[in-house]
């Protein structure tokens, strides 16, 4: 017969272990999300940087 508190021990890692797996997923998520923005951002800056010369161009020329 196994005593309770080894079944309450068993059950009390595996949800130890669950939450971490849970909370290492989501700060995943999040930064993959942060990248995302960053990489946006940048692309973003590139885009205007690319048309502030060319509108500098269309002045100049």
């Amino acid at each position: 017969m196994v005593a309770l508190s080894s079944i309450d021990d068993v059950l009390r890692r595996k949800e130890d272990e669950s939450l971490r797996k849970l909370k290492e997923g989501y700060e995943q998520y999040l930064k993959s999300i942060r990248d995302m923005k960053e990489q946006a951002l940048r692309e973003a800056s590139r885009r205007l940087d690319e048309a502030a010369k060319e509108f500098v161009r269309s002045l100049t020329g």
